[in-house]
């Protein structure tokens, strides 16, 4: 029987919110900011890789879960589109930066996804942020972000897909 896997959560942004563990372990948690208010797109990208970099080398995870960037035409009309370009940037990145630390297994979640499975539902986006906050909190986990939040509801999800995996492979 191998080692349960070690998952890392990545709610990839500016701010990016992480949460890791060995699945059904303790949960580690907590939020980067890639580089201060004003800084550049490249300033802000090569920060968040370098960072990166050393959380994967410290972590030393066997998956990597990243929160899938939403789709521009489905998100607020108020939202910059050089915004959208950084998200996804920094989204994609993620397996460039992983493989080059040995880490193959990437996964990209739909946000509706995690929510349907961590709350229970997919409401609009602020009142998701506040009842994922409220489930994080109602399972233990002071968090003060949402995306520290938004990483241990993709920790969580992750988890049990692999549970539900490993349960299927054994009906086998």
């Amino acid at each position: 029987m191998s080692p349960p896997p070690n998952i890392l959560a990545l709610d990839v942004a500016k701010t990016t919110g992480f949460c890791h563990g060995v699945a059904g372990g303790p949960i580690y948690f907590g939020s980067n900011t890639a580089a201060p208010a004003g800084a550049g797109h490249g300033e802000i990208q090569r920060k968040f890789w370098r960072w990166l970099n050393d959380l994967i080398i410290t972590v030393n995870p066997t998956i990597i879960a990243v929160e899938d960037t939403l789709d521009p035409r489905w998100v607020s009309k108020t939202t910059n589109p050089k915004t959208f370009k950084l998200l996804i940037a920094l989204a994609e990145s993620v397996s460039a930066i992983a493989s080059g630390r040995g880490v193959y297994n990437v996964q990209y979640i739909e946000a509706s996804k995690i929510r349907k499975h961590f709350i229970g539902k997919n409401p609009k986006r602020d009142e998701g942020k506040r009842l994922t906050k409220r489930q994080c909190r109602l399972l233990g986990h002071n968090v003060m972000t949402d995306d520290q939040a938004d990483a241990i509801a993709l920790h969580d999800y992750m988890t049990a897909m692999l549970r539900q995996a490993d349960l299927l492979e054994r009906v086998r």
